[in-house]
């Protein structure tokens, strides 16, 4: 496994982790429907950005990759939705399978000379969305910490952008995504189908 995709997993389990504390913490001050859609939105975002690096990891056997991917968002979705209600514990975990097995696909599929490209769109829309609804789960608590500095950075867009091109700046200096091995040997499978 390459520097680039262990950053990248890195970095979308620390933000998965504060995300679901932050949603822990402030369910109750949040409305049942920003609720089950937070849980919604970590579990489908967590089940498509990992479907499509183990759909890419691998590549030929559909099974594997949808399986694990769909284990991924199911369990982020569980995770969010657990002290919130059963119904928002559901939709998690229903998101987080579909999220699952639609990135598994769309990695399986992709030609090899787009992997890292799919690969770095995926993982920045995702963490895009992701903090925005961060935003959003502090924005609407009625414990709106604005001294914090969290939600200082929440609110300053130009601020995570810059984040986002710098984390992209770092990803580039730290080699492919894919090893030039796993990549050979998935374009070698890609050609004998």
């Amino acid at each position: 496994m390459s520097t680039s995709l262990t950053a990248m997993i890195f970095v979308l389990c620390l933000v998965t982790t504060i995300y679901i504390r932050l949603l822990w913490t402030r369910q109750s001050h949040l409305s049942p429907m920003t609720c089950m859609m937070s849980a919604m939105s970590i579990a489908m975002l967590i089940g498509l950005v990992s479907g499509v690096m183990v759909g890419i990891v691998f590549a030929g056997n559909l099974f594997y990759s949808t399986v694990i991917s769909m284990g991924v968002g199911m369990f982020v979705g569980f995770l969010a939705g657990l002290p919130i209600s059963i119904i928002v514990i559901l939709e998690g975990i229903l998101s987080g399978l579909m999220g699952g097995m639609m990135g598994a696909m769309l990695g399986e599929m992709v030609m090899p000379s787009y992997y890292e490209t799919l690969t770095k769109i995926f993982f920045i829309l995702g963490m895009a969305l992701i903090f925005t609804v961060m935003y959003m789960i502090t924005n609407e608590s009625n414990e709106r910490e604005k001294s914090s500095l969290f939600f200082r950075i929440l609110e300053r867009p130009t601020f995570l952008i810059i984040v986002f091109v710098l984390f992209f700046f770092l990803l580039q200096q730290l080699g492919p995504i894919y090893s030039q091995q796993e990549n050979h040997d998935i374009h070698q499978h890609h050609n004998e189908h």
